[in-house]
């Protein structure tokens, strides 16, 4: 079974070793040597080594500090010991699989319509409410977008625009108003009454959009 780890943090590596050397058939002292290394998608994230005297029989408990790096979640890998002798031949290894847990990422949830407020008879701004619905803070980037649909003279064909862009960080369960921060001429109301604009909010909880005309 897989130990699962957590990319960012540090962990406390225990390899325990029992000396069984012996001369004549007598369990006798000895100086080992333990190699340890961690290794996740062919990338060594530690590796190190103890060398101690050990006691005829005696058990002894290594410990080493692995530091898991940021961008290996969601990869697999395995921590690898080895015991060697005084004359560097090997007597025994294991190894131990690990999973780096995928990092969590923030997620982000509207919970309002597009709200209309007014600078001016013909300049509007627009916001809209997003909540962090996850248990991560995170920063929620949307952008706000624009298309006039019609004239003085009818329907005209244009493309949406983008008008600006602006991030909030949220923490776990904040809400963030998000609107631009200058003037908007959109003359979803008011004279001239057969302007026509229609607005959206595009980013990470998806596309929240309003026809001018719902204000008039």
């Amino acid at each position: 079974m897989a130990a699962e780890l957590t990319e960012g943090s540090t962990y406390l590596v225990k390899a325990t070793t029992t000396n069984m050397s012996t001369k004549a058939g007598v369990p006798v002292a000895a100086t080992l040597t333990v190699n340890i290394a961690a290794v996740v998608n062919s990338q060594v994230i530690m590796e190190d080594s103890e060398v101690y005297g050990f006691a005829a029989d005696e058990t002894h408990t290594f410990e080493f500090s692995m530091a898991v790096p940021m961008g290996t979640g969601g990869k697999t890998g395995a921590v690898v010991a080895e015991v060697l002798d005084p004359n560097g031949n090997k007597l025994v290894d294991g190894s131990l699989d690990v999973v780096i847990a995928a990092p969590a990422l923030p997620e982000f949830a509207y919970v309002s319509d597009i709200k209309r407020g007014y600078y001016s008879a013909s300049h509007d701004y627009f916001t809209v409410d997003v909540q962090n619905v996850s248990d991560v803070a995170g920063t929620c980037t949307l952008e706000f977008w624009t298309k006039h649909k019609y004239d003085r003279n009818g329907p005209v064909s244009t493309e949406w625009e983008l008008y600006t862009t602006v991030s909030h960080t949220l923490q776990p369960g904040e809400i963030g108003t998000f609107g631009h921060d200058k003037e908007c001429r959109c003359n979803v109301i008011g004279w001239p009454s057969h302007l026509r604009w229609y607005v959206k909010f595009v980013g990470e909880p998806g596309e929240i959009s309003k026809d001018g005309r719902a204000w008039a």
